[in-house]
């Protein structure tokens, strides 16, 4: 447990204050007894504006921006030139005075899930603290790395971004030993016209640090220039065989494959190809880590998916298939290609993609190629769905574009029956899984 004055001195400040802190919190609705509040400026808020809030609530002190004028309603107040970076100097020198190892996960799609199956699996032997959630930002990561078990042998590391430079400020804050991407995909391409190559480069930034002694990386990851031209020691998972550890099925059983031999035959509990990327390529981790082929198998009882990402779920003899978490090119085609055979009708119901920028367009009828060789009726959401409707009647599927979440929601349980799948899939901000409260 840390005391005020220690975090002051550890941001350059002074304070007398010796109450102890045993929180970090960015949001006032999440404050605890004595916890510490980061007042962040936002776009929509400022936290200063919840000062008297986090007081009454037990907080003990606040960072604030030196432009703060008003009252500190009891807190000991922090002042300093920037929160944002407070925070981030912060987590970084109070992590580096700790000995957990580090394992970071970036990628266009699966980071949670991988995130989730890495630390169950290394578990088995370790004592493991992971960001909580979808905490991937520049201001979760350093809120998870503060909050973390201070006691745990390895912390994993969940990073995303939009922008170039974010990964490497994360990495920054927490250098990773190993450094996993998943895959380069067209997610927040708006924020990237240059296209893929652009993209691997701002992931390529998990591999910045001279801590990072190796890279795991999902199918196809290696051939992209920014990430083949990096020097570091680079290993590989997938379902093909030749990869540094490989994924088979056999039997509705599955073993591992590495160069120096294999697993026995074991199950797991999900029948998505993505989610089995994701498990063979925490696998890969904890081989690297030690953890013996028995114990492995013994962890996969204890995954399990993630809410809203491709969970099956029967309702009245009908199997909804909720992958409605996210959407990309790349998510879409895995949901599409791994969903159950249906006794009845295949039917997606499809929100649209978002920051795509240029890539609007040919993603949604990428996407639309790719439905046409799985589901009989469609039934989308949002502007972006149009040129897939329009595609899909041409080829004779019958195919609805609602403007309104109820109208879509009334729909599913118009054309759904008994023996149906229905997977529900689209951008989070459509919230979609909605359709299944």
């Amino acid at each position: 447990m840390y005391t005020c004055k220690e975090i002051a001195a550890y941001l350059g400040i002074y304070s007398s204050n010796m109450a102890p802190i045993r929180g970090f919190r960015q949001d006032s609705r999440l404050i605890q007894p004595s916890d510490l509040f980061f007042a962040l400026p936002g776009d929509r808020v400022d936290g200063h504006a919840f000062l008297a809030e986090v007081a009454k609530k037990g907080a003990v002190a606040a960072v604030i921006s030196k432009q703060y004028r008003g009252p500190g309603y009891g807190l000991s107040l922090l002042t300093v030139e920037d929160v944002m970076d407070a925070l981030h100097l912060l987590a970084q020198v109070v992590f580096s005075k700790r000995n957990t190892r580090v394992i970071a996960v970036t990628g266009s799609v699966g980071k949670t899930t991988i995130k989730e199956f890495i630390a169950v699996l290394l578990s088995a032997q370790f004592r493991v603290a992971k960001t909580p959630g979808n905490a991937n930002s520049r201001i979760g990561v350093p809120l998870a790395l503060l909050n973390a078990d201070r006691e745990a042998d390895i912390f994993v590391v969940e990073m995303g971004m939009n922008q170039k430079g974010q990964i490497a400020k994360l990495t920054s804050i927490a250098p990773p030993e190993i450094a996993v991407i998943t895959n380069i995909g067209l997610a927040h391409s708006a924020y990237f016209p240059e296209g893929l190559e652009s993209i691997a480069q701002a992931k390529a930034e998990i591999l910045s640090s001279n801590k990072t002694r190796l890279a795991i990386l999902g199918p196809n990851v290696g051939n992209f220039l920014a990430i083949k031209n990096n020097l570091i020691s680079k290993k590989n998972y997938g379902l093909s065989e030749g990869l540094d550890l490989c994924l088979q099925a056999h039997q509705e059983k599955f073993y591992l494959i590495e160069k120096s031999g294999c697993s026995s035959f074991f199950s797991l509990p999900f029948q998505a190809e993505h989610l089995w990327e994701n498990f063979c390529g925490a696998a890969l981790i904890a081989r690297e880590f030690g953890i013996c082929w028995e114990k492995i198998i013994e962890q996969t009882k204890q995954l399990k998916t993630i809410s809203h990402r491709f969970t099956i779920i029967e309702k009245e003899g009908i199997v909804f298939v909720d992958d409605s978490y996210n959407a990309s090119l790349s998510s879409m085609r895995a949901a599409f290609k791994s969903l159950p055979k249906p006794k009845g009708k295949t039917i997606a119901v499809i929100g649209d993609m978002k920051e795509l920028g240029n890539f609007t367009a040919i993603c949604h009828l990428e996407v639309a190629k790719y439905a046409l060789e799985v589901a009989d009726i469609f039934l989308c959401l949002g502007e972006d769905c149009a040129l897939m409707v329009e595609l899909f009647i041409k080829n004779k599927r019958k195919a609805y574009l609602y403007h309104s979440f109820q109208d879509l929601y009334e729909a599913v349980y118009a054309f759904a029956e008994q023996g149906d799948v229905v997977l529900i899939k689209g951008a989070n901000s459509h919230q979609l899984w909605r359709i299944l409260d």
